[in-house]
């Protein structure tokens, strides 16, 4: 809380001494496995939408407990920030109950959902673009404004990386790092006000080092106070002063940060079961270290990078629904936040089996970044068109956690198995292939996936989605 977090991050000074590799091997990872036996919590990997009060009950308690046991370690200083039941408690009376991100005509309102809560605001609450991975400079705009031309989207992060500037290599802590950051917002901030959308909310965290943040930092011709940064925790269960900073810095400039519980499945956080308690105990963390505006989840596979997989949504909603059960916590965008595929029909799936099961959980939506945000010129506002159709229809139909699962476990059967075998970012276009550069809009072959997809939703699915040939 904020005010309180100066005596949360003094204990990074202050905690008991862990060397890292302890910390991992000997205090974290006996514990949270301990803790997945003690409140049985277990994968049913045929229950990737949390349907079942009771076990989300149980990931809450490990979550808590594994927050109470093993703290938060400050790689800076190797000391562990530890926190009390007490301070948890009063967190969840002073979180973030209502939160406004973007200014003027473009300012949006966020609100506590609840599960299957359907009637409070609509259906998702919130759209979030998420631009990601290189960008060729040539069409930097025009993936921008992709986004900007989607009414339905609320706020973008606009992270793609610009990896050179005057012929050099934007590395971290240059002053290359400072110009390319200056030119990113810069670019954003025209497209905003090319598109009537001058107070539109960016959450783009591109550099490396702060003080290249900083430098854009400027309301007059700058980062507006609308917008957010990010302010999160590593993995597993880790902060550090850079984060701190961030926060700091954000908290002072007036404007958001976002953060996210993080797992990787495969990694330090192991399974699907042990990733959904680390997820939502990192929501915990982020909450109490940085109070942060939005949060998101962000299990993925660590061996092959997904977002989407059906173990990685299964620890992302898992953790994130026990998390919002228990804390009325104005907005958690849930996964997947960016796509495996490149831009196609097993992109848009992966987009509407997040929508399909985000929605009955009271989560925001996120999308538009495929390829594993890591091939160059793959992401699209189109992709958050179908995040935000298909999750209207999900509220119109007023589907049931139950009846999301199922359909969750059929689309997921049609994408999962390029997934398996490691080739789903070969899978599909780039933005070039798909748009008209010089409009952003979907060129006839792309759009005509989409609606194929979307017929293919509502016939084959049962969703009842408006089928249009709009562009």
């Amino acid at each position: 809380m904020k005010g309180r977090f100066l005596d949360y991050w003094a204990r990074a000074e202050t905690g008991p001494i862990v060397p890292e590799k302890d910390f991992d091997l000997k205090r974290y990872w006996p514990r949270i496995n301990a803790l997945a036996r003690k409140h049985k919590v277990e994968h049913d990997p045929r229950h990737i939408v949390p349907t079942d009060d009771e076990q989300l009950d149980n990931v809450w308690k490990a979550a808590c407990e594994l927050v109470l046991d093993v703290g938060f370690l400050c790689v800076d200083t190797g000391r562990v920030i530890m926190f009390t039941a007490d301070e948890i408690d009063e967190m969840i009376d002073h979180v973030h109950r209502m939160i406004r991100l973007g200014i003027g005509e473009e300012e949006r309102t966020y609100t506590h959902k609840g599960f299957e809560d359907y009637d409070n605001q609509r259906n998702p609450h919130l759209v979030a673009g998420r631009v990601l991975g290189q960008i060729s400079p040539e069409i930097y705009s025009s993936v921008v404004m992709s986004y900007l031309k989607e009414p339905s989207i609320d706020a973008t992060h606009f992270q793609g990386i610009i990896s050179k500037i005057n012929g050099m290599l934007t590395t971290p802590g240059s002053p290359w790092e400072m110009l390319a950051e200056l030119h990113r917002v810069a670019l954003v901030r025209d497209a905003c006000r090319r598109a009537g959308k001058p107070g539109y909310s960016d959450g783009g965290t591109v550099p490396v080092k702060l003080q290249a943040q900083m430098a854009a930092d400027n309301p007059q011709w700058g980062t507006p106070s609308g917008d957010c940064r990010g302010a999160y925790m590593s993995p597993s269960m880790k902060t550090n002063y850079d984060w701190m900073c961030r926060a700091l810095h954000m908290y002072q400039y007036g404007g958001h940060t976002w953060g996210a519980g993080t797992a990787y499945l495969g990694g330090t956080s192991g399974g699907p079961a042990t990733s959904a308690i680390n997820l939502c105990a990192e929501l915990i963390g982020s909450a109490l270290l940085y109070e942060n505006s939005v949060l998101g989840t962000w299990a993925l596979d660590a061996v092959y990078f997904s977002n989407s997989s059906k173990q990685s949504l299964f620890a992302s909603w898992w953790g994130g629904a026990a998390f919002m059960k228990h804390v009325p916590y104005c907005c958690l965008i849930g996964a997947p936040i960016q796509m495996t595929y490149k831009l196609g029909r097993e992109y848009f799936l992966e987009h509407a089996a997040g929508a399909v099961g985000c929605t009955p959980l009271g989560f925001g939506v996120c999308g538009g970044a495929g390829a594993q945000s890591a091939g160059t010129d793959v992401s699209s506002g189109m992709g958050c068109r179908m995040s935000a159709e298909v999750g209207r229809a999900v509220g119109q139909a007023r589907l049931t956690r139950k009846e999301a699962n199922e359909i969750v476990l059929r689309i997921t059967d049609e994408y999962q198995p390029h997934i398996d075998d490691r080739t789903a970012h070969t899978i599909g276009l780039t933005y070039q292939q798909a748009h008209d550069v010089e409009t952003s809009r979907p060129n006839p072959e792309f759009l005509a996936t989409y609606n194929r997809v979307k017929t293919e939703l509502k016939e084959e699915f049962g969703l009842p989605m408006k089928v249009t040939e709009a562009v």
